[in-house]
């Protein structure tokens, strides 16, 4: 599936003026096609942030939102709870990012620069080079 998910890819095509991209997850994998090269990466929840965020380029998310999104129920939480998701989501996202650049740095050097965390997370997208993301 992974490798006709990267000819699809390939194949259709981003729109003109931007480049295409792959951040798609099969099972226990995570297929990462950037800039003509294509690794995977085994799960982690890092990972689910970060398709969380590029799902919605320049969009701010709350780290609540986004534990939310990713399968833990959305409750009204205190400012201690907040501070810990904030530190959790961050911890992790940093995590994928370095696992993703050892394995694609071309990933990781654009994702790097573009995400950035807080208690509102966002992918800021580059409007010298837009890609258009397959999820």
């Amino acid at each position: 599936m992974t490798d006709a998910l990267v000819q699809f890819a390939a194949t259709t095509g981003p729109p003109e003026g931007t480049l295409g991209a792959v951040f798609s997850r099969h099972g226990e994998y995570w297929t990462l096609a950037y800039g003509g090269e294509v690794s995977l990466l085994r799960d982690a929840k890092g990972l689910h942030y970060l398709a969380v965020l590029l799902r919605s380029p320049d969009e701010k998310i709350s780290v609540a939102a986004l534990v939310a999104e990713t399968g833990a129920p959305l409750e009204p939480i205190s400012a201690a709870d907040l501070e810990r998701h904030r530190s959790a989501v961050t911890k992790r996202i940093r995590d994928a990012l370095r696992r993703i650049e050892r394995n694609h740095p071309a990933l990781g050097r654009h994702l790097s620069a573009r995400v950035k965390t807080g208690y509102e997370c966002t992918y800021v997208s580059d409007p010298d080079q837009p890609v258009v993301w397959k999820l």
